[in-house]
């Protein structure tokens, strides 16, 4: 069977969810010369039991040598990391570059299902700020029941020789530039370019695992897959898939987690800087010939802009969110934020929080990174829109159906907003007539901030990482 990673690094501590995690983490590297890096942080931020104050770093390092080698044996190789720290999420990225691994693997607490941008832990912040693909498993104590032995097979394990695996939609997310050698080496898999409604259930009713990226999985579709176990989907958005249903029968849903956050920032200051300083236009200008024949030295046709001092107000501050502020503040611009669940966040300069409304009208340039859902559904519309400042930039690289097309396009066009940038619209592919096509001053870019080749190949590795793990009885990014 291939290996997905050649190194794992695993944060632990002395409990069963650091064990699972361990183990899955074990499992993924499927081989003896694979390498599991287990980290156990004591951080004296917060109160230490006595046994902890009391025992050297070499003692302690022992103890949980000691619990590797009653369950792990010689089967891996496997080192043991132990340092003090004042920040645990600090001490794991650091250790996970220094070494250097190919994945994180980490367990918390958090209930199951929940939004990945309200977590607010030492999970989310190694997941937000990770170079590498970070897997998180939600552990529910009342589930845990590890073994020391392998000696009994967990029973939710499918036999992974025997799996048919279908991807309904693969082109987008691997046009042919990556592989899915590794996802064939876990069971017999198809791989469909594009799937029609009404082709789903012939396709995929012989699969036990089905992943999708746009593919949409409907109740009544759900139904009719009566193999189908997993659903994995090849995005973090996970609405294309009915959850209620996929829990009423049984069947494990995963997405995959912030791969794009690096991606999704850098584009949306692309879209931003293009909107400053019309970068295409005047470069078309010039090859068109309008330099050669300009009377002066330098000639612009729109008016330029500059970051430095202005407003950025981000509705939404995820791990896409943050690092679009991360990215603001290096422009020197103030930074304002709103969001459902105010998570804690560094100690920013130029920082503050404040409610949408608050936000509209002091931004300068405002900018969606929130999850669509029936409260922020159309929240940029007529009104709100009426809110904010004339010479204010609109950005979207979120959801389309986020903004009212319409309310944009009649603000552009009769000079009530400056300008706009947008990634996705509210039907993707759009149709002819969509108002922001033609808008003024509007530019429509076809849903490529997440599409880089860097943050597709981290989607796809996690996603391979997802059913490796779903196989192996300990199921990961679970979403419902």
């Amino acid at each position: 069977m291939t290996r997905l990673f050649d190194s794992i690094l695993c944060p632990v501590d002395f409990d069963e969810k650091s064990l699972i995690a361990a183990k899955t983490a074990r499992d993924m590297l499927q081989g003896p010369d694979g390498r599991l890096y287990l980290l156990h942080v004591m951080n004296f931020k917060f109160p230490l039991t006595d046994e902890e104050a009391a025992t050297p770093l070499s003692e302690m390092k022992q103890k949980i040598e000691e619990i590797a080698r009653k369950h792990f044996g010689n089967k891996i190789h496997y080192e043991v990391l132990v340092e003090k720290s004042d920040d645990t999420a600090r001490s794991i990225l650091e250790a996970a570059r220094r070494i250097p691994v190919g994945c994180i693997v980490m367990a918390t607490h958090a209930r199951k299902g929940i939004d990945r941008f309200l977590l607010g832990s030492i999970a989310e912040s190694v997941e937000r700020e990770s170079f590498c693909p970070v897997i998180i498993m939600r552990a529910e104590p009342q589930l845990m029941t590890v073994q020391p032995t392998e000696s009994e097979p967990s029973p939710t394990k499918i036999e992974a020789a025997h799996t048919k695996i279908v991807v309904l939609d693969g082109h987008a997310l691997n046009p042919g530039d990556l592989s899915w050698k590794a996802l064939g080496a876990i069971g017999e898999l198809q791989v469909f370019d594009r799937t029609a409604d009404d082709q789903i259930v012939a396709r995929a009713h012989q699969a036990e695992i089905v992943l999708t990226n746009k593919t949409r999985l409907p109740a009544q579709i759900l139904r009719q897959l009566i193999k189908t176990r997993y659903i994995g989907v090849l995005a973090t958005g996970y609405d294309v898939v009915d959850l209620q249903a996929a829990r009423e029968l049984k069947i494990s849903v995963t997405n995959v987690p912030t791969y794009a956050a690096a991606s999704v920032a850098e584009f949306t200051f692309a879209l931003l800087l293009e909107l400053c300083h019309h970068v295409a236009l005047h470069g078309q200008a010039t090859r068109a010939g309008e330099w050669w024949r300009s009377m002066d030295f330098s000639f612009w046709k729109t008016p330029l802009v500059e970051l430095a001092g202005k407003t950025i107000g981000l509705i939404g501050l995820g791990q896409i969110g943050r690092r679009v502020a991360e990215i603001a503040l290096a422009f020197e611009m103030r930074v304002i934020a709103a969001d459902a669940v105010r998570s804690p966040v560094p100690a920013w300069p130029r920082f503050r929080w404040c409610e949408v409304d608050e936000l509209l009208p002091q931004a300068d340039v405002v900018s969606l990174h929130c999850p669509l859902l029936p409260q922020t559904q159309g929240i940029i519309n007529a009104k709100s829109l009426a809110t904010m400042k004339p010479s204010a930039f609109l950005v979207n690289t979120s959801r389309g159906p986020l903004v009212i097309e319409q309310d944009l396009a009649d603000a552009l066009n009769n000079g009530r907003l400056a300008g706009a940038a947008v990634d996705v619209l509210s039907s993707e592919p759009p149709s002819s007539d969509n108002p922001l096509l033609r808008a003024k001053n509007c530019i429509v870019t076809p849903h490529i901030a997440w599409a880089t080749k860097e943050a597709r190949t981290r989607l796809l590795d996690t996603a391979i990482a997802n059913v490796r793990a779903f196989l192996h009885g300990h199921p990961v990014n679970v979403v419902n």
